[in-house]
């Protein structure tokens, strides 16, 4: 089927749609695809689940204390944040000033069938600055992030800058 139309005085243009598909649509080829893990097959079937129990500290303060469950399948995390504003004697300036406070810790599994005891360990601690007034949105933050070996009943001590100090025990 054809279809006239008429432009001008003495133009036309004809419009032919494009043949009818009979039978099955061709599949597009695959350019890319998500890898479904990075585990192998045989690891991704069994899962594991390891208890990890966790200290986190800024010199002598506990920052937290508490039980991770790690697997080889998904990541553990914890997070914690405090945002208020500040203290009578200290009012802010300008709109937005404010203490904010913050931690939060990530703990991955990069163990595969020939060892189970790498995990990624990252951690973030970010704090207002000290002093009288410290809410003029000014802060510091600290973060460690490493690949460590823990083997089952094994502790080790990860230590990083402002005297934040990460204690972890794989029972």
């Amino acid at each position: 089927m054809q279809l006239l139309i008429f432009a001008g005085l003495l133009q036309a243009i004809v419009i032919t749609p494009p043949p009818a598909i009979t039978g099955p649509v061709p599949t597009p080829p695959l350019v890319a695809q998500r890898m479904a893990s990075y585990l192998p097959v045989a690891d991704r079937a069994t899962p594991r689940r390891d208890t990890i129990d966790v200290e986190i500290r800024a010199a002598s303060e506990i920052l937290w204390a508490g039980t991770m469950i790690v697997s080889n399948q998904q990541a553990s995390t914890f997070s914690r944040q405090l945002s208020e504003p500040p203290p009578a004697d200290c009012m802010p300036r300008n709109y937005g000033d404010h203490r904010q406070d913050s931690l939060s810790m990530e703990m991955t599994s990069r163990s595969n069938a020939d060892d189970d005891s790498i995990f990624n360990v990252t951690l973030r601690w970010g704090r207002s600055l000290p002093g009288t007034c410290p809410y003029r949105n000014s802060s510091r933050t600290v973060e460690l992030s490493e690949r460590i070996t823990l083997a089952p009943d094994q502790t080790i001590t990860l230590k990083g800058d402002a005297g934040l100090t990460i204690r972890l025990h794989r029972r």
